[in-house]
């Protein structure tokens, strides 16, 4: 009796192999989403977590890199574009990349900045947003 109703899920999975639509859209605590950030009327600092090789090939438009690799020699690089109460927001590569995640640790645990968010997705949202 209990089986009968696995079937029809079975099927449906089978026919329908897709991830439901809010899936990509649940954002985890910190993770913000491209229609956020163009939705907030302040202007942002983006930070690009990837490797310096990286970021010179292309980034964000005045984004600031900032890696874990050299967090603390790029911080100068970073502190001469903040300004107290903006809004950052810190990527690397993709959606698995957990640079950008502990980047943005580091700028709320180390330097007591707290409007610091991930973008989900990371670089490469950014890039399909663009085509």
């Amino acid at each position: 009796m209990l089986a009968i109703p696995l079937l029809p899920a079975a099927l449906n999975a089978w026919l329908n192999p897709t991830m439901p639509p809010w899936e990509s859209t649940v954002l985890a605590n910190g993770e913000v989403n491209l229609s956020i950030v163009s939705g907030w009327p302040e202007s942002v600092l983006w930070v690009d977590a990837r490797t310096p090789d990286t970021f010179e090939k292309k980034h964000i438009s005045r984004a600031v890199n900032l890696s874990m690799e050299g967090f603390d020699g790029q911080m100068l690089d970073f502190l001469d574009v903040w300004q107290p109460g903006q809004k950052v927001v810190v990527y690397c590569d993709s959606r698995q990349c957990g640079a950008s995640k502990e980047v943005a640790s580091r700028l709320r645990e180390e330097m007591g900045i707290e409007n610091v968010y991930v973008l989900k997705g990371g670089w490469q949202e950014w890039l399909d947003s663009r085509q």
